[in-house]
């Protein structure tokens, strides 16, 4: 899963998460999580949970999480999360997802996910997510997920992630990958991913990431390499 909005970036992998905003970076391993703001640093270790950031303090035991932001706070128990930030309210239950923004609200029930943002209203059913942005909509069907925000678009389907933004389009077959930003396009293939926005180049294969900006160039493993530039040469 690769998660970025205005502010925040979400990386995870099999077992581990990384998350990180502006203010803030996580990184989790196996049965821990470590995370720590600009301010404040905190460690967690195998069953407990430690969060804090500039205005905001969390501390979980071992299977509960406790969170707050600057204007609202949540207490959760033993098997529910309960979350929020300044501007969006999110409850997470046993199997339910809660999620609302500052113009709208969504409820979800025991195996959906209802997401709206400001501008956009998204509905799920079952075992599906629906989610569309400003410019775009996108409709899932049972086990894929689809979801685009104000300036990308993001496909997930079974085994695939299709990624586009506001200029630009793609579509992913069963188990490709295929991104493009504003200025760059990429292609990937069965098992390799391929990132790369306005001002950065991600490369993502099998078990490797790689990075690189506008002026500098990263060199894949794996057997190829691979780089494009502000122009979309690849």
């Amino acid at each position: 899963l690769q998660y970025c909005d205005v502010d925040i970036k979400l990386l995870s992998e099999e077992s581990e998460l990384q998350y990180c905003d502006v203010d803030i970076k996580l990184l989790s391993e196996e049965s821990e999580l470590q995370y720590c703001d600009v301010d404040t640093k905190l460690l967690s270790e195998e069953s407990e949970l430690q969060y804090c950031d500039v205005d905001i303090k969390l501390l979980s035991e071992e299977s509960e999480l406790q969170y707050c932001d600057v204007d609202t706070k949540l207490l959760s128990e033993e098997s529910e999360l309960q979350y929020c930030d300044v501007d969006t309210k999110l409850l997470l239950e046993e199997s339910e997802l809660q999620y609302c923004d500052v113009d709208t609200k969504l409820l979800s029930e025991e195996c959906e996910l209802q997401y709206c943002d400001v501008d956009t209203k998204l509905l799920s059913e079952e075992s599906e997510l629906q989610y569309c942005d400003v410019d775009t909509k996108l409709l899932s069907e049972e086990s894929e997920l689809q979801y685009c925000d104000v300036d990308t678009k993001l496909l997930l389907e079974e085994s695939e992630l299709q990624y586009c933004d506001v200029d630009t389009k793609l579509l992913s077959e069963e188990s490709e990958l295929q991104y493009c930003g504003v200025d760059t396009k990429l292609l990937s293939e069965e098992s390799e991913l391929q990132y790369c926005d306005v001002d950065t180049k991600l490369l993502l294969e099998e078990s490797e990431l790689q990075y690189c900006d506008v002026d500098t160039k990263l060199l894949s493993e794996a057997s190829e390499l691979q780089y494009c530039d502000v122009t979309g040469n690849k």
